[in-house]
């Protein structure tokens, strides 16, 4: 009876986090102003004490754990009850890990958006304005090109760059920049021009193992803005453009004028999850 109740508040409470209209207001101040930064410095500080992606331990560990089960379940009850008790099963995992997730990082998306927290004037977006930041952005493309391949970025420079937009936007406390990683799903990310992701449960920062020098500076600042909390991917790319503002390189002006000149297109998030927490390649 108490194991009954006990899954039954259990998906209550992930369905309520997905489904229930939270105010914006109180996400932003109760979590991501408040409970959130100090979750963060935690898990990142943890999970940058180790060179290696413990995301790959995390989704490693579920196949094997899924697939041994999965075996046993079915070896010793059949395919039908063993389907069955592995869909109970897989439920209660997708309910537990939604749950985690959301108390992790995800609870960020429900938080109030940038563009009512800045003077944003919508007015202001029109073609021409988008055209005239095209071209300029094409012509310090060309402009700059030779040199932005000279010198790469360096991470303590970006550091400090990025510290100094997320004050100015308003972040209560700095934030601990992930350490940059490469992940077992480099080939993944290749195949499918992903750029780099943001671990969401251990909040480290991977990217992927064949950037360009000059795509680094962006990509990291963009997984980066993830980790301060701005779930929305065209917020982490405001903040990721806004950190090179104060402080612009020669190598990095040309990495942030060709993501602006093309664009970003992203995919569907991180292992199938909502978008938000990965870049991809433009």
């Amino acid at each position: 009876m108490i194991r009954r109740v006990a899954w039954a508040t259990v998906y209550t409470l992930a369905l309520a986090g997905a489904l229930a209209p939270l105010p914006s207001w109180q996400v932003e101040r109760w979590y991501s102003r408040g409970l959130y930064p100090l979750l963060q410095r935690v898990l990142t500080t943890a999970s940058n004490a180790v060179p290696f992606a413990l995301f790959d331990i995390l989704w490693v560990g579920a196949v094997a754990a899924a697939a041994a089960v999965s075996y046993r379940r079915i070896r010793s009850a059949g395919w039908r009850s063993g389907g069955r008790r592995l869909a109970m099963l897989a439920i209660r995992a997708a309910a537990v890990g939604y749950l985690v997730f959301l108390a992790a990082w995800g609870l960020n998306y429900r938080r109030v958006a940038l563009t009512e927290k800045l003077a944003f004037d919508p007015g202001r977006v029109t073609r021409a304005a988008a055209s005239r930041l095209g071209e300029d952005n094409a012509a310090a493309m060309n402009r700059l090109y030779a040199r932005a391949h000279e010198t790469p970025e360096s991470l303590s420079s970006l550091t400090a760059a990025f510290e100094d937009a997320v004050i100015a936007l308003g972040a209560p406390r700095p934030v601990v920049p992930g350490r940059p990683k490469t992940t077992l799903l480099g080939g993944y990310f290749h195949e499918t021009s992903v750029a780099g992701m943001t671990d969401p449960f251990l909040l480290e920062t991977l990217v992927a193992p064949d950037l360009l020098d000059v795509e680094r500076p962006f990509v990291i600042a963009h997984e980066w803005a993830h980790l301060a909390g701005y779930a929305d991917e065209s917020e982490a790319n405001f903040v990721a453009w806004r950190s090179r503002c104060p402080r612009p390189s020669t190598s990095d002006r040309g990495s942030t004028s060709s993501r602006f000149a093309t664009g970003i297109r992203e995919p569907a998030g991180c292992c199938g999850s909502r978008p938000g927490m990965g870049t991809t390649r433009s």
